[in-house]
């Protein structure tokens, strides 16, 4: 695994780097090519290591994506600071994966649509067809899947390579 260390000191990247081959560091450099990262908000966000959000957040990292994980219960989340609710939440998200009840989403869904995020990951548990409807009429790409899964199968991409 690799970890990014960033501050406002170039010197810190360069003496890091000394520690690696340039074999091992061009590796790394063309592993990054082809890859499309995107910001992913993770609804449902857990430091439970047995939640399959957390395991989602991990194998979302792996692959490179900026995570924003959302929790009511954690501030950090596998080094991340963590969002209290959708709306705390400044930039473009091209994912929101899911990982709460319809219950709860039923009560925040208006920060869902005014989020705006291009995709809403429906993971197994999350399913309701009328906020799915409701999704997809305010023009978001809505997808009932497995977030794991898709990363797994190499089937975690960017909606708009998909339009």
């Amino acid at each position: 695994m690799i970890f990014w260390i960033h501050d406002d000191s170039s010197s810190t990247l360069v003496e890091l780097a000394k520690c690696f081959s340039a074999k091992f560091l061009n590796a790394v450099a063309h592993s990054f090519e082809d890859r499309t990262d995107m910001n992913v908000a993770i609804l449902g966000a857990s430091s439970n290591l047995e939640r399959y959000s957390n395991k989602a957040q991990l194998r979302l990292m792996e692959e490179g994506h900026t995570v924003f994980p959302v929790s009511k219960k954690d501030e950090m989340i596998a080094g991340v600071k963590a969002y209290p609710n959708l709306a705390a939440i400044f930039g473009e998200i091209d994912t929101l994966t899911i990982y709460v009840r319809p219950s709860i989403l039923e009560e925040i869904k208006n920060e869902v649509i005014e989020l705006n995020p291009r995709r809403v990951i429906f993971n197994p548990g999350t399913e309701d067809s009328d906020l799915q409807k409701e999704f997809a009429k305010a023009g978001i790409q809505v997808q009932v899947a497995c977030t794991l899964v898709l990363l797994n199968t190499k089937q975690f991409v960017d909606v708009k390579e998909n339009v």
